[in-house]
């Protein structure tokens, strides 16, 4: 099931994790790809256009290495309050004079029951589509979407703004106690 919460963070709070995630303080990363080297390219990219930044904050199979980016990103961990965080990681799409959509795809495949969730930085007119259903979420800053992770979804650039920028978090919630 798809859910989109607007203003997900209090203001407050918001504006330390926007603050933080705008600051020269992410060690940003060229990625050649946007989904994978080999991933095919939708019929609206550029091969031009087939990169963006990254950020990796957290992987679950390297998780020392992301300790140092916890304490800036708390409010979004302590509101979520997940039982295993699988990844967390930081796009930036530079904007195009068209929009240019990757390609699909699944952000996690071997974790039976886990959740994608996209903080939306800043707001554009950039988008997250999903395949199964039609739909579309745009960006809009301190939106919070979660959908099943095994959901086929791809994200577009945008034309109206520098950049794209989200928080990508890969994770299992809680479990509801019965």
């Amino acid at each position: 099931m798809l859910s989109i919460y607007d203003d997900w963070l209090p203001q407050d709070q918001w504006d330390q994790v926007k603050g933080y995630m705008t600051s020269n303080e992410i060690p940003w990363h060229y990625n050649d790809y946007i989904i994978t080297k080999d991933s095919p390219l939708s019929d609206t990219m550029d091969p031009l256009d087939h990169w963006q930044m990254v950020c990796t904050f957290y992987n679950h199979k390297n998780p020392y290495k992301g300790l140092k980016f916890i304490q800036p990103l708390s409010h979004i961990y302590v509101k979520l309050n997940p039982y295993i965080i699988y990844r967390s990681k930081a796009n930036l799409r530079p904007r195009n004079h068209v929009k240019r959509a990757s390609g699909w795809h699944t952000d996690v495949d071997d974790c039976l029951n886990a959740t994608t969730g996209i903080l939306y930085i800043n707001t554009c007119n950039g988008y997250t589509e999903f395949k199964d259903t039609d739909q579309k979420v745009y960006s809009k800053e301190n939106r919070f979407v979660t959908f099943p992770s095994k959901w086929e979804h791809r994200a577009t650039s945008c034309t109206d703004s520098k950049c794209r920028m989200v928080l990508n978090l890969n994770y299992t919630p809680q479990p509801v106690e019965k």
